[in-house]
């Protein structure tokens, strides 16, 4: 049990005030994928077409809207040795997302792992659905008028 409360801790220490995005514009899903994809070829040496293969690929699966308005688009690349990069973002209009409630999707945590990292995975994708779920702190992070603001929730969340 005390290895499950070290990952918390993980999860704080993976996102960074350069990880939040506020107001994004985007169209649809697949714009938004293409969107982060070179945001995180900027912080990892993968490009951003295995990137985006690699979350694409898991939308085609199912779906990562898990209702209420949030998404965790997520996928793992295992050419590559990488710490897990994680963005958040909170778009300037909601899209459709496919979720399981059929509501378009306003917030989204993005995860790029390495393959290597299964369990450590699934621990930190279950912790981060339980924190989204949350309806107190969706309507904080919905409200937050930065991305320092939505910083500082993402951090009591994760903590």
């Amino acid at each position: 049990m005390k290895e499950k409360k070290n990952k918390i801790v993980d999860i704080s220490k993976l996102l960074k005030i350069d990880s939040i995005f506020h107001d994004l514009e985007c169209q649809n899903k697949i714009e938004y994928m293409k969107i982060i994809s070179k945001i995180m070829e900027k912080k990892s040496s993968i490009s951003s077409k295995t990137i985006f293969n690699s979350l694409y690929s898991r939308e085609k699966i199912g779906s990562t809207g898990i209702g209420n308005g949030i998404a965790i688009p997520h996928g793992k690349i295992k050419e590559f040795q990488f710490s897990p990069i994680l963005l958040f973002t909170k778009l300037k209009e909601p899209i459709s997302f496919g979720s399981i409630d059929n509501e378009p999707v306003d917030l989204l945590l993005s995860i790029l792992i390495s393959k290597n990292e299964k369990k450590e995975y699934l621990s930190m994708l279950f912790l981060i659905a339980k924190e989204l779920a949350n309806e107190n702190s969706c309507r904080k992070l919905r409200k937050a008028k930065s991305k320092y603001k939505i910083y500082s929730i993402l951090k009591k969340m994760y903590q």
